[in-house]
């Protein structure tokens, strides 16, 4: 599968996730973990194959290193830093 039709499918499928999480007010903690492990995965994908790409550009080489720093920051707050 092509990596930018992967990633799209990952944004979806966390957007359905999320509107699952919490049907009544209440948060499923066990999608909440199927969330967290899924963003995981997907900002692994990104880390190895778009940002080097988008590094090599120098236009938005800037913006690699910013994703970088915020995908940091998320796995972070998905392992529960």
């Amino acid at each position: 599968m092509e990596v930018t039709k992967l990633l799209k499918s990952d944004h979806q499928k966390v957007k359905d996730l999320f509107s699952k999480a919490m049907p009544k007010g209440e948060v499923d903690t066990g999608i909440v973990k199927e969330i967290c492990s899924a963003l995981t995965l997907h900002m692994e994908a990104e880390e190895k194959l778009v940002y080097p790409e988008a590094e090599q550009i120098k236009a938005s080489e800037e913006l690699a290193q910013e994703s970088y720093e915020e995908h940091h920051q998320a796995k972070a707050l998905a392992s529960g830093s």
